[in-house]
C-alpha cells in the first residue's frame, strides 16, 4: 500500500515537472506569435513640426491612421485580443505621449506611483471619404515644469467597443514581460526632445478646503446648488470631477443608495471650478460631497475624499468634516 502511495505521488510529481517544462516553451511561443502579427492599422504620411523644443514652444504633429485589415484581424485574433464583434469598428483613438522615467525611478513600476509624465490626446473615429482612414492633428505646448528629455508615443488604444480596445505598443520602449497581448509596432518616428523646463512637476493638484462652498442647502423642484472649489498646482490643470453619494427617501443611514459624477469647470470671475448640483425630489433626498478628483496635463491626479462609515486617519478626518458641509437636502 505504501509503495502504491509512492507511486502515485512519484507520478503526480512527473506530471507537475512536464507542466512547467511545457508552459514557459507555449508562452514563448504565444509571445513570438504576438510579435510577428501584423497590426490591422498602420500610421501613413507623419509630420512633426520640429525633433527638439523649448519652454514657449509647440510641438505639432500629424499623421492618418489607416484601418487595414481590422475584420480579418479579429477573426482570426478576436479572442486573444478580447475582441468579439463580427464586424469590429474603431470608434475612437487615445494616444499617450510619455517623458523619461523619473529619475530614481528606474526599477519601480507604475503600481509605486507616478514614474513618467504623460500627455493624452482623444479623437474621433472619421471616414476620409469612402476609406476607413483617421486623420489625426495635435500639439503639445512646451511648458515649465514638463521633464525634460525625449517624449515617445507610448502607446495607442483603440477602442472597438466599450467593452473591448486594441492597444498598439510602442516596441522600442517596453520589456517583453510588460506589454502581453498587445501589438508591438514602431513610434519613433514621433520622438522629440525636450530642453530647458527646469524641475519637472509630479506633484498632483490641491484643493483648498476652505474654499468649498454651495449656494443652496435646501433646493426645491428644478432647482440647483451651485458647488464651488479652489484648485491649485504648478501645472496647468486638465480636469477636476466631484461624485456626490445620493440618498433615496426613506433612507436615514450612513450610507446612500447611488453616486453621481460631475465634470466641473472654470469659472474665471471666481476663479474657483464648479458644477451644479441638482436633486430630482421624488427620487432623492439628498446629496452628500464624496470625493474630488483632480488631474494636471503632466498626468499627475489625485482623489480627495471622505469615508463617511469609517473615519481610519486623521487626514480622511479632514475631509470628511468638510464634506458633510456640503450638503444638499430635497424639499
Amino acid at each position: 500500500m505504501r509503495k502504491r502511495i509512492c507511486n502515485i505521488l512519484l507520478g503526480m510529481l512527473c506530471l507537475v515537472l512536464g507542466i512547467l517544462l511545457v508552459l514557459p516553451a507555449q508562452t514563448a511561443k504565444a509571445n513570438e506569435e504576438t510579435e510577428n502579427l501584423s497590426a490591422p492599422l498602420t500610421i501613413l504620411d507623419f509630420k512633426i513640426s520640429s525633433k527638439t523644443a523649448k519652454p514657449g514652444d509647440n510641438i505639432s504633429y500629424s499623421f492618418i491612421l489607416a484601418e487595414t485589415g481590422l475584420k480579418e484581424f479579429s477573426e482570426k485574433y478576436g479572442q486573444k485580443f478580447g475582441i468579439y464583434d463580427k464586424d469590429p469598428q474603431i470608434f475612437d483613438i487615445t494616444i499617450y505621449w510619455r517623458s523619461p522615467r523619473k529619475p530614481g525611478t528606474e526599477n519601480r513600476s507604475w503600481y509605486e506611483g507616478i514614474i513618467q509624465q504623460e500627455v493624452v490626446h482623444t479623437f474621433d473615429w472619421q471616414k476620409v471619404g469612402a476609406e476607413k482612414k483617421l486623420k489625426v492633428s495635435g500639439t503639445i505646448p512646451i511648458m515649465k515644469g514638463m521633464q525634460s528629455g525625449t517624449w515617445v508615443i507610448d502607446q495607442i488604444e483603440c477602442y472597438i467597443s466599450e467593452d473591448s480596445s486594441l492597444l498598439l505598443i510602442n516596441k522600442d520602449k517596453y520589456l517583453q514581460s510588460e506589454h502581453g497581448g498587445s501589438i508591438l509596432m514602431d513610434f519613433s518616428m514621433a520622438d522629440f526632445t525636450v530642453t530647458g523646463t527646469g524641475r519637472a512637476d509630479y506633484k498632483a493638484p490641491t484643493i483648498d478646503i476652505k474654499s468649498l462652498k454651495r449656494t443652496k442647502r435646501y433646493v426645491k423642484k428644478n432647482q440647483s446648488s451651485i458647488f464651488y472649489v479652489k484648485v491649485k498646482d504648478e501645472s496647468k490643470i486638465k480636469e477636476v470631477g466631484c461624485s456626490w453619494e445620493l440618498y433615496e427617501k426613506g433612507n436615514y443611514g450612513k450610507e446612500g443608495d447611488w453616486d453621481r459624477d460631475y465634470k466641473m469647470t472654470y469659472n474665471k470671475k471666481k476663479k474657483r471650478y464648479q458644477c451644479s448640483v441638482k436633486l430630482n425630489k421624488k427620487e432623492y433626498r439628498k446629496a452628500m460631497l464624496r470625493c474630488i478628483y483632480v488631474k494636471d496635463i503632466y498626468g499627475n491626479e489625485a482623489y480627495y475624499k471622505a469615508v463617511f462609515d469609517d473615519l481610519p486617519s486623521a487626514k480622511n478626518k479632514k475631509y470628511y468634516n468638510a464634506f458633510k458641509k456640503m450638503m444638499v437636502i430635497a424639499r
